[in-house]
């Protein structure tokens, strides 16, 4: 299957904007280098941004490691324990989520 999403390493980069009013944040999820400027994804919120907004690209910055650990240990556990394990396809499902298929 052709990969949909851009290969690892990704970076977070946080861009703080003073207006006087408070100023804005960007967070930016950067993929491959930022010098070719490969974007994945932004946010901007009014004021300094929350450890939620943090925690929420952190997330998105490992997705493709967890995604591939899933992958990993659901073949593991369906070659010795059996693929009609809940936990076998918990994981099969949300691999094909990952994957849109």
């Amino acid at each position: 299957m052709t990969k949909r999403h851009t290969p690892q390493p990704w970076k977070l980069r946080r861009e703080t904007v003073q207006d006087g009013k408070g100023g804005t944040t960007t967070l930016i999820l950067y993929g491959e280098d930022e010098a070719r400027g490969k974007w994945i994804a932004s946010k901007t919120v009014c004021g300094a941004s929350s450890d939620e907004d943090g925690a929420n690209f952190i997330l998105m910055l490992t997705a493709p490691e967890l995604l591939e650990a899933l992958k990993d240990l659901t073949a593991l556990y369906a070659a010795t324990k059996g693929a009609d394990l809940a936990f076998v396809h918990k994981g099969q499902v949300a691999i094909a989520k990952a994957e849109r298929r």
